[in-house]
């Protein structure tokens, strides 16, 4: 299916889309744009993963990866809208107490 990647700035922070697949091969898209998100400065980085079917542990490591930089520039980064799929994977893993997932 593959991935795809919309990132949108606004003055509370960067917002950044993902649909498709987050595995090996576009794990490293994914990375670039959440480098260049946090990149920003922006006091916060949004990410919805409403439309991603399928993350595996490379995907894991680009968000453990860019929670861990924008919490070193003072930022928050928070994941929004997982589906039950990828909200199972989060919490199977222990990444659901590391990273900050929306209320919902």
């Amino acid at each position: 299916m593959g991935l795809t990647v919309g990132r949108t700035s606004a003055p509370d922070g960067e917002y950044v889309v993902v649909a498709g697949e987050v595995d090996i091969e576009t794990a490293p898209q994914l990375r670039s744009a959440l480098a260049a998100a946090v990149g920003t400065g922006a006091a916060s980085v949004v990410i919805d993963l409403a439309a991603v079917t399928y993350l595996d542990s490379s995907g894991l490591s680009v968000l453990v990866s860019a929670h861990q930089r924008a919490r070193a520039q003072g930022s928050t980064l928070c994941l929004c809208n997982p589906s039950e799929r990828v909200r199972s994977l989060l919490r199977i893993t222990g990444l659901d107490t590391v990273l900050q997932l929306d209320p919902a």
